[in-house]
């Protein structure tokens, strides 16, 4: 069997709108509809940044210090630093970019697009297709949950006492 040899799948904001519609049992026809959704994705990524960390978010970072300088102000897109050295090489928590055009894929890890489409269709139902929350609700939650849990860093560690033998 020939498999695609590929593994660069992801979707555009837009095939993400789609898909959220289609799983609310309809198809965007309004102008408002995409700006509404495209609102709504914007959403739903603070709603990921409330629920705790995002380790695709974690970058390191340097900022060019000048001798006398007292304060330093970071990029807005910094939401918390975890770790800086004195030379200040950095490593930040940066929040999720904004949807922004429709052509845009988002800034998510590949992991997580069925949580984004789930979540989206949630989101929309709530606007759209008030029948349907309640089950797109409970599908976004599981498909976060999983998502979440693989969210984690698998590096093995082993911390070896120093027994002073």
């Amino acid at each position: 069997m020939t498999t695609s040899n590929t593994t660069t799948f992801d979707l555009s904001i837009d095939d993400l709108i789609e898909e959220a519609f289609e799983r609310c049992g309809m198809r965007p026809t309004a102008g408002y509809q995409l700006t509404s959704a495209r609102r709504s994705l914007n959403l739903l990524f603070l709603d990921w940044a409330n629920r705790g960390l995002n380790l695709w978010t974690i970058e390191q970072a340097t900022f060019a210090l000048v001798q006398g300088t007292s304060s330093i102000s970071l990029p807005t897109d910094v939401v918390n630093v975890l770790e800086a050295i004195k030379t200040f090489v950095y490593y930040r928590i940066r929040r999720i970019q904004d949807a922004g055009a429709y052509t845009n894929t988002s800034d998510v890890n590949f992991r997580f697009l069925p949580c984004l489409a789930s979540g989206l269709a949630y989101y929309l139902a709530l606007k759209f297709a008030a029948d349907r929350a309640g089950a797109l609700k409970a599908i976004y939650e599981e498909d976060f949950q999983r998502a979440a849990l693989e969210d984690r860093d698998t590096a093995s560690v082993q911390f070896v006492p120093d027994l002073g033998v």
